[in-house]
């Protein structure tokens, strides 16, 4: 499930993973980065794990 697209929260989407901004925000630092405008992409894989895609 995507849940950040270039940057955007998908808002729909963490409601309907149950996932707070926090707990991403806490992934998007997990993974080296500090802000959204840092990100590609973010989505949510099967095992719930989540995976970040930092921008170019």
């Amino acid at each position: 499930m995507l849940l950040v697209r270039r940057g955007e929260v998908l808002q729909a989407h963490l409601r309907r993973e149950m996932i707070t901004r926090e707990a991403l925000m806490a992934a998007l630092h997990r993974a080296g980065l500090r802000a959204l405008d840092q990100v590609d992409s973010a989505r949510r894989e099967s095992d719930g794990r989540i995976t970040v895609v930092p921008k170019d």
